[in-house]
């Protein structure tokens, strides 16, 4: 009887042990950082946080892929790419050439380079109206009412030319949105705010940021959870 309870104490420990290592995985995807000549660098955070339990920590992890004159390329309509055709910042699916556990080679500290059997370039709809952003964060239990009541602030100011769309969150804070022309414009438009902002004085905001559109939050209310409630609608634009 006590060998029989030692074998499942153990096998318990065992199968703790496993689940805490993760599992083999044949496919992940993440967005491309790094490209080289027969190497990408493709974000792996979520597959190496896959099943975890408890508080994950906010670093991010890059996996090194190797590409083979065997590797493929495609987009999800299975039309034929070339490792030409990918770029820095692109959403792909990985298909290995044979199953790895990424999470655990993290955990050991083992150098990883992951061959790839399959790229595949993903693409979304992008947010093209301010109407979108207010829909969605709205899905997220928020009022959202045009206008704001105070005097103008800091964060209405014009932005690489572009005037932002102003609205109120009641009893939480002031939202403002910017529509620029392209992705480009929206980063230069950040980095003029930063440098409009530098030596002001400030009251406590967030920013977001989603294809061409900068979004920015004054708070009105410290202890608001409507913050984390935008990025929820921000996510959810941005989901591939």
């Amino acid at each position: 009887m006590m060998r029989a309870v030692l074998i499942c104490a153990v096998c318990a420990t065992l199968a703790l042990m496993l689940a805490g290592c993760g599992s083999k995985t044949k496919s992940f995807q993440g967005q491309i950082e790094e490209i080289t000549t027969d190497t990408l660098v493709v974000n792996c955070t979520d597959e190496v946080n896959k099943g975890k339990k408890g508080d994950i920590n906010a670093i991010g992890y890059g996996c090194n892929v190797r590409l083979t004159p065997a590797t493929t390329y495609l987009d999800e309509a299975g039309n034929k790419l070339a490792a030409e055709n990918l770029t820095r910042g692109a959403m792909v699916n990985i298909t290995l050439a044979k199953p790895v556990n990424i999470r655990s080679s993290f955990e050991s500290d083992k150098p990883l380079m992951l061959t790839v059997q399959e790229v595949m370039v993903l693409s979304r709809s992008p947010v093209t109206s301010v109407d979108q952003i207010i829909e969605a964060i709205e899905q997220q239990g928020l009022t959202v009412t045009e206008g704001t009541s105070g005097s103008k602030s800091v964060f209405e100011r014009a932005l690489q030319g572009v005037e932002p769309e102003a609205f109120t969150i009641p009893d939480e804070g002031e939202l403002y949105i910017f529509a620029f022309s392209s992705e480009q414009e929206q980063r230069e438009g950040w980095s003029e705010f930063l440098d409009q902002t530098a030596t002001a004085s400030m009251i406590a905001g967030k920013n977001y940021n989603i294809d061409s559109f900068l979004i920015l939050f004054a708070y009105d209310n410290l202890t608001t959870d409507a913050d984390r409630k935008i990025q929820q609608a921000i996510d959810q634009l941005s989901e591939w």
